[in-house]
Order: structure tokens, then C-alpha cells, then sequence
């Protein structure tokens, strides 16, 4: 039992404190930790530790693909701005002249 306990805790502290986790290792990790968290034998800490580092593991995931598409949003509006200056104009469509 202590083993898992340790296991559980080990790998809630790694996502806490971003320590570098190769990536063929993670399915495995999160695996582990998903049987410890539902094993009916396992004791009350050592599941809520084992479910403290899924749901931190589901946080930073979350957190990068929003990272990314921040970062996706942002070269879009780069290269939008870049084509806007290079052609002097703008990018609405041209309209009745009339209507301004």
C-alpha cells in the first residue's frame, strides 16, 4: 500500500512542479494513476492524491491548447496586419461609395 501511496503523490508533484516526463511515459503514468484512484482497496489519501495529479494533468492540458490557439489567433492577426501594410489598404470588402 505505501507504494502506491508514494506513486500517487510522486506524480502529483511532477505535473505540480513541471518536472519533465518523457512522452512515452505518460499514457503509463496517467494509467496508474487512474487504477489508483479507482481501486476500491486503495485508502481515501492515496486516491484523492492520485486524483489531485489527473486533474492537474487535465488542467495543463487544457491550459496549453488554449496557449496554442492564443498563439494560432495571434500569427493569424500577424500576417493579416503584414498583408494589410503591404497592400495599403484595408481588408473590408469594397462597398458602395455612396453609402459612407
Amino acid at each position: 500500500m505505501r507504494s502506491r501511496d508514494l506513486d500517487a503523490r510522486l506524480a502529483e508533484r511532477a505535473l505540480r512542479e513541471a518536472w519533465p516526463v518523457p512522452p512515452e511515459r505518460r499514457p503509463e503514468l496517467v494509467d496508474r494513476l487512474i487504477a489508483i484512484a479507482n481501486n476500491p482497496d486503495t485508502p481515501p489519501r492515496e486516491a484523492v492524491s492520485a486524483s489531485k495529479a489527473l486533474l492537474m494533468a487535465s488542467r495543463i492540458n487544457l491550459e496549453t491548447i488554449r496557449v496554442s490557439m492564443v498563439a494560432r489567433e495571434f500569427e493569424e492577426l500577424d500576417e493579416r496586419l503584414t498583408r494589410l501594410e503591404q497592400e495599403g489598404g484595408t481588408d473590408e470588402p469594397a462597398g458602395d461609395p455612396d453609402q459612407a
